[in-house]
């Protein structure tokens, strides 16, 4: 079990320290069981004394990476990670590398959740020139801008760091951590379960929901989409996550598969999606 710590005097002169920063808790409960959520960011690491686990390791919550966590917990996350991407952004950065691990759980309800690690974190406005591989979270202009072997140079022009590469990080963390898998490997053409995503996105009313996706309710689908807005232009702020989670985001389930509004059963082909190694410049 990997753990991090949590942070207390922070020497400047290192080149690793925490940034640690608690959210003003708010008036009015997001969800009925919690009177507030307050949302921490942590960044790096350094020598202290209490314990984390991180989301994307296995168990002690039951094995995230298998089954997912129960949607009640994820929408605590949900609420906490939107918060603490707010005042970020709000600040003019971008995270840019939201991801199960570095998600920090401090109890098995979800009750206090943490952000962590800012290695990629860059203001925004900035330009990206290449990035070397891709990751499943990575939204798909960000994709291409990968420096394939060979390659001296990418075909698409600097790529500005903007808060829409949250938004949809974000929305692929909520499916991951919602089914215990990533939807696909990485969001190009060479990617059967994304390509499937983007025909749907295309054209809805044509082609069915892809198969991983009939899980969700159209209440979440909804979140999603804006979420996952092929155009980054047209993604919603991660803040519009929390007008969602007053609603069911899994449909009910039974012997033959997940139970539809009217009463039709669907079932779910997982996505068998590996991690990878990225560097950019």
């Amino acid at each position: 079990m990997r753990v991090e710590s949590t942070p207390q005097k922070c020497n400047s002169s290192q080149s690793e320290c925490f940034v640690h920063i608690k959210l003003s808790r708010s008036s009015k409960p997001l969800l009925e069981q919690e009177s507030s959520l307050p949302a921490l960011c942590i960044g790096f690491g350094c020598s202290t004394a209490a314990i984390a686990v991180r989301l994307g390791d296995p168990d002690p919550f039951h094995s995230c990476r298998e089954v997912g966590i129960p949607e009640c917990a994820v929408k605590r996350c949900a609420v906490q990670i939107s918060c603490a991407l707010e005042f970020i952004h709000q600040r003019g950065l971008v995270h840019r590398d939201i991801k199960p691990e570095n998600v920090l759980l401090l109890d098995t309800q979800c009750r206090c959740v943490k952000l962590a690690d800012f290695g990629l974190t860059q203001r925004r406005g900035t330009f990206i020139r290449f990035i070397s591989g891709t990751l499943p979270y990575m939204a798909p202009e960000l994709c291409t801008m990968v420096l394939e072997e060979g390659q001296t140079e990418v075909k698409a022009p600097p790529l500005r760091v903007e808060p829409t590469l949250d938004t949809w990080a974000f929305g692929v963390l909520l499916f991951c951590i919602l089914t215990g898998f990533f939807p696909w490997e990485r969001c190009n053409d060479s990617d059967d379960f994304y390509e499937e995503f983007v025909d749907w996105r295309r054209s809805p009313k044509k082609t069915p929901v892809p198969s991983q996706w009939k899980r969700f309710t159209p209440v979440c689908m909804q979140m999603f989409r804006r979420m996952l807005a092929l155009d980054p232009s047209e993604r919603c702020s991660v803040g519009e996550v929390k007008g969602y989670v007053g609603k069911d985001w899994v449909r009910a389930k039974d012997a033959n598969g997940w139970v539809g509004e009217n009463g039709e059963v669907s079932t779910s082909t997982p996505s068998p999606c590996r991690s990878s190694c990225s560097d950019e410049h």
